[in-house]
């Protein structure tokens, strides 16, 4: 992902002068600033406990492999307890940053305690190549289908 920073385009008209300069020459008001550390990078849900009291579930490993782009909730296997359903993947990056793009699609299903465990793609029929951006229901035929909107690709649809 490329992060533009216009005060810095317009200061610096040539990359060689970017490239010569220190990090205090470019942001001079960094001592205003303050730092945010990251502990946590992991794909999860908040539990809502209530009170306004949340806990952090990580997602399985098979969730962890790519970026998260969308997430539908929704209960799956009508047990009563919301479901997940998630894609992701992005190829925007420069080659030189490679892509991220090990995902095909999750269905997680939720033991009623918060707990979620991946379905196999041959069991879900959930198993999508490229980069998602959405998923979204739609009714076809009186019956509710999932349609699976990818980046510069055709969308593919999924039966509930």
């Amino acid at each position: 992902i490329t992060v533009h920073v216009v005060y810095l385009n317009k200061k610096n008209l040539k990359h060689t002068e970017f490239a010569n300069k220190s990090i205090q020459e470019l942001f001079p008001d960094m001592k205003k600033s303050f730092v945010l550390r990251g502990n946590y990078f992991k794909s999860a849900i908040a539990i809502n406990g209530g009170n306004g009291q949340f806990r952090m579930e990580a997602l399985p490993n098979d969730a962890q492999l790519s970026c998260v782009c969308d997430i539908y909730c929704t209960d799956l296997n009508e047990d009563g307890a919301i479901d997940i359903m998630m894609g992701g993947n992005f190829n925007g990056f420069q080659p030189q940053y490679s892509k991220l793009d090990a995902s095909f699609g999750q269905v997680l299903l939720n033991d009623g305690k918060g707990a979620f465990q991946t379905m196999k793609s041959e069991e879900s029929g959930y198993f999508v190549r490229g980069d998602v951006k959405y998923i979204l229901p739609i009714k076809v035929n009186n019956q509710e289908h999932l349609l699976t909107i990818l980046n510069n690709k055709t969308p593919e649809l999924f039966k509930k």
